[in-house]
């Protein structure tokens, strides 16, 4: 990822925010402060590689829309880092996300569900999910997961996907943004960095 990629980030908030919505509520109304009048309190989305590059930027940016944003990086250490830089409305918790190992990726997911039926029984919803967080390089093809995998494939991918899957009840339990017909939100960033890895097959 491009560390301070604001036009990258631009097109990824694009996909969280539809057309319809700006319509509904006009362009200086921030989507989450909308959706918070209507809910009684600020949408939660989770971006992974919060702490930097197109994932910081679309932190900053739902913060800035009015979301409560759960900063989901590899370290606690990180997390909290980035949570303080972004100010209010970001969170960081005492859980680390470690897409390498799908064992913390769970417990991480756990740990956000465990938070949210504490705070909002009656919701716990998660309004958006940001894939952002990624690693590339053919040099990283020698390393491995916690379970065995080629890193490349195993953060990418796999880490990603066991995160979807684990925190489907609190996607399943939105909403939805403002003008979409479609409930939550999960927007998976990709990299042009993949083109230039030689193809095996």
């Amino acid at each position: 990822m491009v560390a301070g990629a604001s036009a990258p980030a631009s097109f990824v908030l694009a996909g969280v925010f539809p057309v319809a919505a700006r319509a509904e509520h006009g362009p200086d109304v921030a989507i989450g402060s909308a959706v918070d009048s209507v809910l009684g309190a600020p949408p939660v989305a989770v971006v992974t590689g919060a702490c930097g590059g197109i994932g910081g930027e679309v932190a900053y940016g739902l913060i800035e829309e009015g979301f409560e944003v759960v900063c989901a990086c590899r370290t606690v250490a990180q997390s909290q880092a980035t949570a303080k830089r972004l100010g209010s409305g970001a969170i960081a918790l005492e859980v680390p996300c470690d897409l390498a190992d799908l064992r913390s990726v769970k417990a991480y997911a756990e740990a956000l569900l465990e938070r949210g039926s504490q705070q909002d029984p009656e919701r716990g919803s998660v309004e958006v999910l940001i894939l952002a967080a990624g690693v590339i390089g053919p040099s990283l093809s020698v390393g491995r997961t916690a379970q065995g995998h080629e890193l490349n494939f195993g953060v990418n991918h796999l880490g990603h996907f066991q995160l979807v899957r684990s925190l489907l009840p609190a996607l399943r339990a939105s909403e939805g943004v403002p003008g979409s017909s479609s409930g939550a939100r999960v927007i998976s960033v990709s990299s042009t960095a993949a083109l230039d890895v030689p193809n095996p097959f």
